[in-house]
């Protein structure tokens, strides 16, 4: 049996996708790994308990804006110039010593994660940079995230939120800098912001965030969400929403992304995930065998997904070769792109769920 007194929960890993190893993929990533380059970091849901569902997360996001292996031409925007990074929760256990089949990141994770890949966006040798620097680092990161996973991406910008108002940056100055993250999110069991709210942090700075949430069965503060936001575009089952609470944040909306209305559609793998020459997968399995077919409002959903996490990445481009400070697309161009993206999708029927 575990010892009771021992840690009940186990240390996260930390990896990188890289499709220049054989068979994995995938490589493990120690404390001196620093970002410096446009990055995406993945967090899944509860049960990413190993390395290679870490690598699964990365490898969606990777199809989702396209990303292709350098072929040794004078290529831009391959996977040698984007990180992938994926994360391992650590397991945790009960007070009985029982591993859990379940996990999510621990304090000790969230201080560890952010203090390793975030906060030296933003500090120097513990001294706070000046905020053009700060901004124009800090939009190398987008974050992928997935069920709990956006709970996680809270945790963490939360911490770096703590620790740059202790280090000496204004309300303000902070704000500028946390406004330059973006974050797609599917099926957040809760919204960055409504986990803000939750630790009396509802006017914080927040990141552009972006959700893909079925309308069938919302958590309440998503439920919120969608009955006081601002609806900019519905087609039959399809609703785009701008949070009336917080104008970062944007929530599509689907009735039903498998064309059969009983099948599973909480796994981001199974709905917005693309294949490799950027097509909609049209079919999968389930877990018993019996095949589905995604719907077309799965593949504007992922569409509008791949768009967003694509100019998130580009900005940092953007702003690696510019001198001045060049800000992620704003919260209106992000819905104006997302309209044109549904609006090819006009005739879609609308399925009972």
């Amino acid at each position: 049996m575990r010892d009771k007194k021992a840690s009940s929960h186990d240390d996260c890993v930390l990896i990188k996708r890289d499709e220049h190893i054989e068979n994995y993929h995938y490589q493990e990533l120690d404390e001196s790994y620093r970002i410096t380059k446009p990055t995406i970091i993945c967090l899944g849901g509860n049960c990413t308990l190993k390395t290679k569902d870490a690598n699964a997360m990365c490898k969606i996001a990777q199809r989702l804006i396209g990303l292709k292996k350098p072929t040794g031409q004078n290529e831009h925007a391959t996977t040698s110039d984007v990180d992938l990074l994926g994360v391992k929760y650590g397991f945790s256990y009960n007070k009985y010593g029982k591993r859990l089949d379940t996990s999510e990141l621990s304090f000790k994770d969230v201080s560890k994660l952010t203090n390793q890949l975030l906060a030296p966006l933003v500090f120097e040798n513990g001294q706070k940079l000046d905020v053009l620097t700060a901004c124009k680092n800090i939009s190398n990161v987008t974050f992928l995230s997935h069920s709990i996973g956006t709970k996680q991406v809270g945790k963490m910008i939360s911490h770096l939120i703590k620790s740059m108002l202790e280090g000496g940056y204004t309300k303000e100055e902070t704000s500028q800098v946390i406004e330059g993250i973006s974050s797609v999110a599917y099926a957040p069991e809760t919204t960055i912001s409504s986990y803000f709210a939750q630790i009396k942090m509802s006017k914080w700075p927040t990141p552009q965030q972006f959700n893909i949430k079925s309308i069938k069965d919302p958590p309440a503060d998503v439920e919120y969400q969608y009955e006081t936001g601002k609806s900019y575009h519905s087609l039959n089952g399809v609703e785009l929403v701008r949070a009336k609470h917080n104008p970062n944040e944007i929530t599509l909306y689907v009735d039903n992304f498998k064309t059969y209305s009983n099948s599973a559609e909480h796994m981001i793998h199974s709905v917005i995930h693309r294949s490799e020459k950027w097509e909609s997968i049209s079919w999968e399995k389930d877990t018993e065998g019996n095949h589905y077919f995604v719907s077309d409002k799965a593949d504007a959903a992922s569409q509008c997904a791949g768009y967003i996490l694509a100019s998130s990445v580009a900005n940092a481009f953007q702003n690696r070769e510019s001198e001045n400070y060049i800000p992620k697309p704003t919260t209106h161009e992000t819905i104006e792109t997302c309209k044109d993206i549904i609006s090819q999708f006009e005739n879609i029927p609308y399925q009972e769920s």
